[in-house]
């Protein structure tokens, strides 16, 4: 289950960009009502349909977790690359942004309960992982940003360097590992938040740029 474009679609090569998504907050209904469709059918009884609540509850929450990270992100500022001091100030700004969104996502993945079915903890973990890692590398590109003098040769290679993170976001699936998993994959189908992410009608959670690099 990928969604129908990687998840923020491709970045270019600068800061300027704008973004549009849209994210879900956590529901307190019960992982039935959750779960959208009803997962009843011919031949499916009655404890394989909550069973298949159940799963489908885990697969929204998941969703809700990953999904957040699009709408914490459609607030981040807009580099300004008017002058070199401003050009450094919002790219910092961007950066600071994108951490946040970032810290958010793991702490919201981790908050979740355990894996219903086998094969979910380790695409939770390695989603953690991928999420960790930009976050770490984000964190050190605004501090290398803002540890260099505005106008220096090290300040526009900070800027270009800055560059690096979003790339990677750009790149992420936000539901990597669903495939392997089939009682995910199915539950993607049923759970609200994971059809936000794959369905052709739904919000798009694509990045888009404008204007031109700020370096």
């Amino acid at each position: 289950m990928r969604p129908r474009r990687t998840v923020f679609a491709a970045i270019a090569t600068g800061l300027c960009f704008s973004l549009i998504g849209c994210g879900q907050q956590p529901s307190m209904m019960s992982p039935r009502a959750q779960s959208g469709a009803e997962p009843e059918g011919p031949g499916v009884s009655q404890g394989e349909a909550e069973r298949l609540a159940v799963v489908a509850h885990w697969a929204d929450g998941y969703c809700v977790a990953v999904g957040q990270l699009l709408q914490t992100l459609s607030g981040m500022p807009i580099v300004d690359p008017s002058s070199a001091e401003r050009a450094s100030q919002s790219s910092g700004a961007v950066l600071g942004a994108m951490a946040s969104g970032l810290d958010r996502t793991v702490r919201n993945l981790r908050s979740l309960p355990p894996s219903p079915v086998a094969g979910g903890e380790g695409v939770r973990n390695n989603a953690i992982g991928t999420f960790t890692g930009v976050l770490s590398r984000t964190t050190a590109a605004k501090q290398r940003l803002e540890a260099t003098a505005v106008g220096s040769p090290e300040n526009k290679q900070a800027l270009v360097d800055a560059s690096g993170p979003l790339n990677e976001v750009s790149k992420i699936n936000l539901l990597g590992g669903f495939d392997a998993v089939p009682d995910l994959a199915g539950a993607a189908g049923r759970a609200p938040s994971c059809q936000q992410l794959t369905a052709p009608g739904g919000p798009s959670p694509s990045l888009s740029t404008s204007g031109t690099p700020a370096n």
